[in-house]
């Protein structure tokens, strides 16, 4: 499937949507009613609103299509100041949506949970971008 066809109409539609029970991401599972978790991917550390965060990353194929997709995962237990890193998070995907290059994966959704939330974005095979950085 073609990362255009999901347009910004659909987009829209899926942005934000709050589940009250708690989400299981184990593999076979799925999450956030459309995203069938293929597996645990690793961890990604940054830094976002003056603290540390980190975020387990999940490979997902969405169930109507089988297209493949990586959720980022952040828990709001692992957050003194969760709120505010999720609003600057719901800042920086909006900008990211804007982002057309054939390099950098798109970003499709933003998802809550009732302690968490989760961005996901097309998975891209290959090597990830601190594989390049990391040879300098």
């Amino acid at each position: 499937m073609d990362k255009n066809i999901l347009n910004e109409e659909k987009l829209q539609e899926n942005t934000d949507p709050i589940l009250k029970e708690p989400i299981n991401f184990a593999n076979g599972n799925i999450v956030y009613e459309k995203y069938r978790i293929v597996g645990f991917m690793g961890q990604d550390v940054f830094i976002k609103s003056g603290q540390f965060v980190m975020a387990q990353v999940y490979l997902a194929n969405e169930t109507e299509t089988e297209h493949t997709f990586v959720i980022k995962r952040i828990r709001k237990r692992r957050l003194s100041n969760y709120e505010t890193v999720k609003e600057n998070a719901k800042k920086d995907f909006a900008l990211q949506k804007k982002c057309d290059y054939r390099g950098i994966a798109s970003v499709i959704e933003f998802l809550e949970g009732e302690d968490e939330f989760a961005i996901v974005s097309d998975h891209i095979e290959g090597k990830n971008l601190n594989f390049f950085v990391n040879q300098i």
